[in-house]
């Protein structure tokens, strides 16, 4: 549980800390708090400053591009996240075959990429821009030829990692 308002303790703790976790929930409702109590701007600073951040679940989700928001008519809306991340980061939905996040990247046409992360399995996004799938393959989700195109990225043996650029170019 995120306090809407920080305390002075709490700012502290953040301030010192080497690393931090986001936990699960909500992605956009914890969005919303972070960003109104202050954290957001602190965790990017602390990111930058070298500070480890680790994202379950929601808070997976919250360290890429987007969030998806559930309007109230059935349709979703797209909400900012850290950015921490380039791309859009689903999680839990492989069983549904990855629907929203491949449709979502379908109608973002290309712009964007995304990594679908299985229950159970994680992965490393490394400074030089390279990924590590952790227990269970990551899905990647980018536009082809105007067609949505998936491509699983297994884990790799010993220290080996998906060296290409995963920015957000094609």
């Amino acid at each position: 549980m995120i306090p809407s308002c920080l305390s002075l303790d709490d700012e502290a703790f953040v301030k010192e800390a080497d690393i931090i976790l986001l936990a699960g929930g909500d992605a956009v409702r914890g969005w919303n708090v972070l960003a109104g109590n202050g954290l957001k701007d602190l965790l990017i600073k602390k990111y930058k400053e070298g500070c480890l951040l680790i994202g379950i679940s929601a808070g997976a989700v919250q360290l890429g591009l987007f969030g998806l928001a559930e309007a109230e008519h059935s349709s979703s809306q797209l909400v900012d996240m850290f950015k921490l991340v380039p791309f859009m980061i689903g999680v839990h939905e492989s069983k549904q075959e990855w629907k929203s996040l491949s449709g979502t990247i379908r109608l973002l046409d290309g712009t964007t990429k995304g990594i679908g992360i299985s229950s159970g399995g994680g992965m490393i996004y490394y400074p030089d821009q390279s990924l590590e799938a952790i227990r269970f393959a990551l899905t990647e989700f980018s536009i082809e030829n105007g067609a949505v195109r998936n491509c699983l990225l297994a884990p790799q043996q010993s220290d080996q990692r998906w060296t290409r650029p995963f920015g957000l170019t094609n």
